[in-house]
């Protein structure tokens, strides 16, 4: 009812009382008491436990009326009887009711119960924790203390009658002398306030965490769950896991944090390895600020996997997109400028690459960069997922459609830059030259491709558990680097070591299949571009042509290129390869 009016926005009412478990949800209805009373007014109830209970979002929304406290009710007629006191500790209260009840039974009434352990609910097991603190300053103990779980432990074994009381909720009015020549203040001021945490609920509506909480607690009264069983599962209500280097949780997070900075150091040590004079022919493919380009890519990727560690920020979600293809540009970018640098002058349209390839390679980075920047806007933010009976964790969900759509584009046009790579791959695959360099990049890339696809599967699908999540995606990003630094960088130190256990035959013919280095390659290139031979395919298809063109094994010369003539429609052509 009160939601309605409130909804409603009815001017009827200028004051509404409501039950504070409440306050999340009907604040962003209520005023700011704090822009209309005065500070002093306010610094009143300040100091009363209720306070925590009127505020929210840095908001006073409203002010306690009353404190209902929960107290023992005890038969006087009895403790007058057998000359005990009204108890005022739980050991008090069970060796008085024992004593009671067993000289009772001596005279034949059976009826008689030491205690009555009404349970009514979330409140009266707060009350009844806040009650075994070690003392009367100590604040309120956390769930897994063992002051919470022998808490438990004796609550299983007494049940008392509440009866309730209404109260001031403001502390100094049991100070002041004029009440107190009214009222016993000294035994007002004795009770023990405890708040209900619905400041602590997060997403959870009071009524719904109290039920989950009062479950849980029954377990353990009830059932057969421990203490400490039945309160980490009144923890795992709102706690959020995530994956640490600690080992409190699990393992997992250690064990994959010392794996990644195994790779990490690989890859730094891999920075000096061209330099080497036992690997140096083999790293010719490009000069070594590229090689320093293409490790800079893995390490991007390797700071990926450490941002899954930790709490999943909507900055994080954000993030991760970009940092993914800006690693995997930096990764290929070397790469494809080597590509463009061989691409075959004897196909149809090469003399455009041949003569633009700076432009080629300014789209080709402009593209990736407006894909980087595009992903920022993709409508993603930090979920958390809520998991009953089970560890809650926060993961990165995209809003709505339009976002998945935008997505799903980047991951689309992510791949169109790989497939691109692809075809140049195919146009090169039997040049000599570059015979196996282009095998390597041409695995590596299939696998990217591969692995982009499966990123995007996986982000349509909800994974309930944050340690497979967690796996998961660090698999995925792992692969990334390893299947890179595999295809790309470690086979070349592989084929050098082997090239010690070779005779000079075999390192020679070898040798044909790299290349040179980039002096003796680009004055080559130099002067086949000075000629002006291109194969005819006026017959052929585009398509028929491009396969003859990959099925055709070229070789070329350091000095001076294989020439082979033939006489085509009075046409001299001239097959050369790089």
């Amino acid at each position: 009812m009160i939601e309605d009016i409130l909804h409603r926005k009815s001017p009827k009412y200028d004051i509404i009382i409501y039950d504070n478990i409440y306050t999340k949800k009907f604040e962003s209805y209520f005023l700011d008491l704090s822009e209309h009373l005065p500070q002093e007014h306010l610094d009143v109830y300040s100091k009363s436990v209720l306070s925590q209970s009127c505020i929210h979002n840095n908001k006073w929304i409203s002010l306690p009326i009353s404190s209902v406290y929960t107290i023992l009710y005890s038969n006087m007629k009895y403790l007058n009887k057998y000359n005990k006191d009204v108890p005022k500790t739980w050991d008090e209260l069970i060796e008085t009711s024992k004593y009671i009840v067993n000289e009772e039974k001596k005279i034949n009434n059976t009826n008689l119960l030491g205690y009555n352990g009404g349970l009514n609910g979330t409140c009266s097991i707060y009350e009844f924790i806040h009650s075994c603190r070690e003392s009367y300053e100590s604040p309120f103990p956390n769930l897994l203390d063992n002051t919470t779980i022998n808490a438990l432990n004796l609550l299983k074994r007494i049940k008392n009658e509440a009866s309730s009381v209404i109260f001031s909720s403001i502390p100094s009015l049991y100070y002041d002398e004029e009440v107190c020549s009214v009222i016993d203040c000294d035994y007002y001021r004795s009770f023990q306030p405890v708040e209900r945490p619905i400041w602590k609920t997060g997403i959870f509506e009071w009524d719904n965490y109290s039920l989950k909480f009062r479950n849980h607690i029954y377990e353990f009264l009830y059932g057969n769950k421990t203490a400490a069983e039945a309160l980490q599962n009144v923890i795992d209500i709102l706690k959020i896991y995530n994956i640490s280097i600690h080992t409190h949780d699990n393992y997992v997070g250690i064990i994959i944090f010392i794996l990644l900075s195994i790779i990490l150091i690989l890859i730094i040590f891999s920075m000096f390895i061209p330099l080497f004079k036992v690997f140096e022919f083999y790293f010719k493919i490009f000069s070594y600020d590229f090689w320093i380009i293409y490790l800079s890519g893995s390490i991007v990727l390797l700071y990926l996997c450490f941002m899954e560690y930790g709490e999943i920020s909507q900055f994080k979600c954000k993030l991760k997109t970009a940092i993914l293809f800006f690693g995997n540009y930096l990764n290929q970018f070397p790469f494809f400028y080597e590509l463009l640098i061989y691409f075959p002058l004897e196909f149809k349209g090469s003399k455009f690459i041949n003569d633009h390839r700076l432009l080629i390679i300014f789209i080709y980075s402009l593209i990736n960069i407006i894909l980087i920047i595009l992903s920022f806007f993709v409508p993603i933010y930090s979920k958390e997922i809520i998991i009953d009976n089970g560890k809650n964790f926060k993961s990165c969900r995209i809003k709505d459609l339009s976002g998945n759509i935008l997505n799903s584009f980047l991951y689309f046009m992510n791949n169109i830059n790989m497939l691109l790579m692809l075809y140049i791959i195919f146009m090169e695959w039997n040049i000599q030259e570059t015979f196996i360099e282009i095998k390597l990049l041409s695995s590596s890339v299939y696998m990217n491709v591969l692995l982009y696809i499966l990123l995007l599967i996986f982000s349509f699908i909800d994974i309930n558990n944050y340690i497979f999540h967690f796996v998961i995606y660090e698999n995925f990003y792992i692969l990334f680097i390893i299947s890179n630094y595999v295809c790309l960088f470690g086979s070349r130190i592989i084929l050098a070591i082997n090239k010690k256990n070779k005779n000079n035959e075999k390192e020679k013919n070898e040798d044909r299949f790299f290349i040179a280095g980039n002096n003796n390659k680009l004055n080559h290139l130099s002067s086949l571009s000075n000629t002006n031979s291109i194969i005819q395919c006026t017959n052929n298809t585009i398509y028929q042509y491009i396969l003859k063109y990959h099925e055709k094994q070229i070789e070329s010369g350091i000095s001076n290129s294989i020439s082979e003539t033939t006489t085509t429609k009075n046409t001299n052509s001239i097959i050369s390869s790089f």
